[in-house]
């Protein structure tokens, strides 16, 4: 399972640089920046979800970018509603930044626990550590 959510980010990952690398000259590059977020914030919000209710590797990272990625939502939810005029650089500043920063940790996390190399000592020589 660990190697299909790696990838599913991985593709979606590829798929918002390559939007942005084609849209960078034009005037509404900031919407392809959200097109893709429409795909990695579901899916890393899904698998951080069963991740913490199922105790994996990492468990506690995962239990942080959870409860981080619920209190960022329930700003920009709260934030909606203040019927207050926000420029518009600011409110786009807010909902992409912090999104692609969660998602870029949650995707180092996966990588740490998809590829952890660890050294595991062998039975020969075991007090030598090498």
């Amino acid at each position: 399972m660990k190697y299909i959510d790696f990838g599913i980010q991985t593709l979606i990952l590829a798929f918002a640089i390559i939007l942005l690398a084609t849209t960078w000259n034009e005037s509404d590059w900031p919407l392809s920046i959200l097109f893709a977020q429409l795909f990695m914030g579901p899916w890393q919000f899904l698998s951080s979800l069963v991740s913490v209710i199922t105790r994996t590797e990492l468990h506690k990272e995962k239990q942080i970018h959870l409860f981080t990625s619920i209190a960022y939502l329930m700003i920009l939810v709260l934030g909606s509603n203040t019927g207050q005029s926000i420029p518009k650089e600011f409110t786009l500043f807010f909902v992409t930044v912090p999104a692609w920063l969660l998602a870029i940790y949650y995707y180092y996390l996966t990588y740490r626990w998809t590829f952890s190399f660890q050294k595991t000592n062998g039975g020969f020589l075991r007090h030598i550590n090498f």
